[in-house]
């Protein structure tokens, strides 16, 4: 049976290791990770949308600009915008549960979790 041997991850602020995962100034030893979890948070952009369409009526009811058709597409651009997802991982340690990291770039995000599920596996193995 082949084995994965696990590859320290080192990106910016982040180190993770067969023994300890560094977030930034806080370090944890893989040991005292009892499990990872994943929250997803949905950020929209569909206030903004919404009164850029609000001020596109008061421009086209108090001028007869053409402004307000370009507001009032801008508008309806960011109402039906798909919205963006902030990522977060959070570890289940003995002292509770500790928000570790969290970015809106799913691929650096799937990375970083990716390889703290690998070192706990491998500090598993050993």
């Amino acid at each position: 049976m082949v084995q994965n041997s696990f590859v320290p991850l080192s990106v910016s602020n982040i180190e993770i290791t067969p023994e300890l995962a560094r977030f930034g100034e806080t370090c944890y030893p893989i040991a005292n990770i009892g499990a990872v979890r994943v929250s997803t948070k949905k950020i929209g952009y569909r206030l903004g949308g919404l009164f850029l369409c609000v001020i596109s009526v008061l421009v086209a009811a108090f001028t007869e600009s053409p402004w307000w058709l370009i507001l009032s597409l801008l508008g309806l651009a960011g109402l039906f915008k798909s919205p963006d997802y902030e990522f977060t991982l959070v570890l289940a340690t003995s002292s509770g549960d500790r928000q570790a990291f969290a970015t809106r770039d799913k691929a650096a995000f799937d990375e970083v979790r990716t390889s703290l599920e690998a070192a706990i596996t491998a500090r598993g193995r050993g």
